[in-house]
């Protein structure tokens, strides 16, 4: 999975960590600083719970894939449609930072290795990520070309917590780029400057990380992602193309736009965005200036510009809407 590929929705997940050695249990998730996380003291507790069905091990993207397979229908074929299938099934799911996304496993167990857990556990889509001691790296090596685990680290490594905590976070995005491959090869093949623009993809990334987003979810009808940050605050990082822009300017003269406001546009300043979708003819010249948005150019990526708004207009997210991250981990505590 390239690193700088842009995914089609991403948020916090679960690890889930097995080891009979219950004070490294107890010392080592927490300072790994990945959240949320379960702890298992043997392979036996955790194969109980998932007989139980106590874990999400597989995200849920049934309904949209029976949209999308309506897309021949006029009535249907619409990105709007699609946008709000997914978001309604990721965003609106209270329980979905409870999906199991990395089993980080301990190999030396007594009763069952930590690789044969994985034997046992090779259906499901979770990434396996095995800790190792010294003697035990041949066999780690043979199970990561066999495919029976995703990582190994071995536990005596100095830094394990650093690089444990490395290696979950990339597992977490090769679970979803895996997960919602067949969503992200439709996306790819309706808009390459987007899914194929690794320049726009780091921007995008940097953007998250620097604003402290916790999750995303890609959008179409406006073009760009759905930010949401811990507290459930939502906003539109919208993508624009220079014949998009142009569009605009030549729906804004035909409106009437001030020509201050058309000045902006031209000059690839601004962009004009209302996200109720009221439509730009109702608007009056104190709403034009406020509709517009400031564009800022992608470094490299052949006429493409971003903004982001304040609202998150028309997917009416709010803290009110949505079981927040924040408020999920309040709960666990």
């Amino acid at each position: 999975m390239d690193p700088h590929q842009c995914l089609p929705f991403y948020h916090p997940t679960m690890v889930v960590y097995v080891d009979d050695d219950g004070e490294l249990l107890h010392l080592l998730p927490p300072t790994v600083g990945v959240l949320p996380y379960r702890c298992y003291t043997g392979p036996a507790q955790l194969l109980a719970a998932l007989e139980r069905k106590d874990l999400l091990t597989e995200v849920d993207l049934h309904c949209w894939e029976r949209v999308t397979g309506q897309i021949g229908d006029p009535d249907t074929n619409s990105a709007l449609i699609l946008d709000k299938w997914m978001i309604y099934l990721r965003l609106f799911n209270p329980r979905r930072f409870d999906l199991v996304s990395v089993l980080v496993i301990d190999y030396d167990m007594p009763g069952m290795s930590g690789l044969t857990l994985c034997r046992r556990l090779a259906h499901l889509p979770c990434k396996k990520l095995l800790l190792t001691g010294l003697g035990d790296l041949e066999m780690a090596v043979q199970a990561l070309n066999d495919d029976l685990i995703d990582m190994y680290l071995p536990k005596s490594q100095p830094d394990l917590e650093v690089q444990l905590a490395r290696a979950v976070r990339r597992l977490q995005r090769r679970y979803f780029a895996d997960s919602a491959r067949m969503v992200g090869d439709v996306l790819r093949q309706d808009d390459q400057s987007i899914w194929g623009n690794e320049v726009l993809c780091r921007l995008f990334q940097q953007h998250c990380t620097d604003r402290g987003i916790a999750e995303y979810y890609s959008v179409s009808d406006p073009r760009g992602f759905l930010l949401v940050t811990p507290g459930g605050e939502a906003n539109l990082w919208l993508v624009f193309s220079d014949a998009e822009i142009e569009a605009h300017c030549f729906g804004a003269r035909v409106l009437g736009a001030p020509a201050g406001v058309l000045a902006q546009l031209e000059g690839r300043q601004a962009i004009v965005f209302v996200g109720d979708f009221e439509g730009l003819a109702v608007l009056d010249t104190r709403r034009w200036w406020s509709a517009c948005l400031p564009l800022t150019p992608v470094p490299g990526a052949g006429g493409l510009f971003f903004c982001t708004t304040q609202d998150a207009a028309p997917f009416r997210v709010t803290p009110a809407s949505v079981r927040s991250y924040a408020h999920y981990l309040e709960y666990l505590i």
